[in-house]
């Protein structure tokens, strides 16, 4: 999924999108012209063993890390963030609002609609696991169905824990006027000089059928396969990160690249997800990593880890702390918070949740500790707070 950094790799395509959304839509049809274009939900994905094509099978180097196969009744929140924000991303159209986010027949369902809210004229879905998992290197697997039509823009994709763009990876992008065309794609370099690859594979009409979208990233390279046959790789050791990266899974309506739905564009569009898979290398021998997060619910789009989002409690209440971890087996995995250097809480179960109780006012220096099954430890990087 582009960045805010893409509307300038791009813009050269799409010289018309500098007006405002509502402006965009003053020419096309009237509303009852669009309601003729609307279309009632396709069947609602049957079960994981009746679908096709099968699931890939992953080779014995790979051991599962994280996963989510999406057989419960509401989103796990523990691994997701649901977005709630009228996107900024590349001039797009659409409010992620939560409702467009659920779960249905195994399967995370994204819908798209059009509908105005927050002044925005269409509603799309969101998820990100910022602060709940990230990991540096292994296989990302998603399985999915996706949705089509012009302007519709559905993406697997991947950004680093610490919060910088680039560098960036694509596990998925599918434009909806080219349901058949996948775009593998991913972004280094900093500030002005920003670099991407793309490759491009012609396959079936994605929008048909589950399929398997799958990169496997390690040291010095990174291979996109679609349905368990590589389409592409990256070998540039400097184009390849090795941070913690999290996961995003949504569907953009409009922007730069896609363009806008016009009268073509059947809404609702439905972007059906089986399952994410991580995985890690057998061998792995990655250093785990910690980094204290916002507390739950505190930034609607899971922007976290930035104090000034942070609510900061009144002195003698308590405050909520999370992390966000990364290693290469997470299970046995512990975290102990400080303040100042005295400890004040520690959790074992993500997002590694502790209360510190009736804090005093005063300016405190905080830091997480993580520990994981093999005694390896590493320190959080300190996050003032202050308590007035």
């Amino acid at each position: 999924m582009p960045h805010a950094g893409r509307e300038f790799a791009r813009k050269w395509r799409f010289v018309l999108v500098l007006v405002a959304p509502a402006a965009l839509f003053a020419g096309l049809p009237a509303r009852e012209r669009w309601a003729a274009h609307a279309a009632p939900a396709p069947p609602p994905p049957a079960t994981g063993a009746a679908r096709s094509p099968a699931t890939v099978p992953v080779g014995p180097e790979w051991v599962l890390a994280w996963s989510d196969e999406f057989d419960g009744a509401a989103i796990d929140e523990s691994k997701w963030t649901v977005e709630d924000w009228a996107s900024t991303r590349n001039r797009e159209l659409h409010y992620y609002a939560p409702d467009e986010v659920y779960l249905e027949n195994g399967c995370l369902r994204l819908r798209s609609r059009r509908r105005e809210h927050a002044g925005r004229p269409f509603t799309s879905g969101a998820v990100n696991s910022k602060g709940k998992f990230s990991q540096t290197f292994g296989r990302f697997e998603v399985r999915a169905r996706l949705p089509c039509g012009k302007g519709v823009w559905p993406a697997h994709w991947m950004l680093p824990q610490a919060g910088q763009w680039p560098p960036e990876i694509d596990i998925t992008e599918v434009l909806g006027h080219e349901p058949s065309k996948v775009h593998l794609t991913h972004h280094w370099g900093t500030g002005r000089a920003r670099k991407e690859k793309t490759a491009h594979f012609v396959g079936p009409d994605f929008s048909a059928d589950f399929h398997v979208f799958a990169v496997e990233w390690e040291r010095g390279q990174i291979r996109w396969l679609v349905d368990g046959v590589e389409r592409s790789r990256s070998e540039t050791p400097e184009a390849v990160p090795a941070e913690p990266f999290y996961l995003l899974l949504n569907t953009a309506v409009g922007g730069q690249w896609p363009g806008n739905p016009d009268e073509t564009t059947v809404f609702p569009q439905y972007h059906d997800i089986d399952y994410v898979r991580v995985y890690r290398r057998r061998d792995s021998n990655v250093k785990p990593t910690v980094r204290i997060t916002t507390p739950p619910g505190q930034s609607r789009r899971g922007a976290l880890g930035d104090p000034l989002r942070w609510k900061m409690p009144k002195p003698g209440e308590d405050m909520i702390l999370t992390a966000s971890v990364s290693d290469a087996d997470l299970k046995g995995m512990k975290v102990e918070y400080s303040a100042a250097g005295e400890k004040i809480g520690d959790s074992a179960t993500p997002p590694y949740r502790a209360v510190w109780k009736g804090v005093k006012a005063g300016t405190y220096e905080l830091t997480a500790r993580a520990v994981d099954a093999k005694g390896e430890s590493v320190t959080s990087p300190p996050v003032q707070v202050e308590v007035k």
